[in-house]
């Protein structure tokens, strides 16, 4: 299947908030919106690689989501989305770790800095968000 034509998330399986694109010159680069992921830019090749590697159905669960939590913190603080090369995706697939509960706690708090306005505001949380 090519790239633009998926409607799954090629790092966690979920949905896509809306189709892939491409932009620019760069025809090998699919840009993804996903729920969980974030919003990312991904080679074909690391796409291959990430199919080969079938995240979704690793024997311990943890190769998708340390790879979704490293594309997310590629994310912070960047205007543009960042971009998953086959060196990239390989780095990650070595090296990510899911985090532990001390920067679970600090990515909430931030979170919460992030989208509430005033003291005493809520906000509803989900596995989505």
């Amino acid at each position: 299947m090519n790239q633009l034509e998926a409607r799954e998330c090629p790092i966690c399986g979920r949905r896509l908030t809306e189709p892939p694109s491409s932009r620019g010159r760069i025809a090998d680069v699919a840009y993804y919106s996903c729920p969980h992921c974030g919003q990312y830019g991904l080679t074909r090749q690391a796409a291959v690689g990430l199919v080969r590697l079938d995240l979704s159905h690793d024997s311990q669960g943890r190769r998708a989501p340390a790879f979704a939590y490293a594309v997310r913190r590629m994310q912070m603080g960047q205007q543009e989305w960042p971009l998953v090369d086959r060196e990239t995706a390989e780095r990650i697939i070595d090296s990510a770790v899911l985090p532990s509960v001390k920067e679970q706690a600090d990515n909430l708090i931030r979170w919460l800095g992030d989208n509430l306005f005033s003291p005493g505001e809520t906000e509803s949380v989900s596995d989505e968000t």
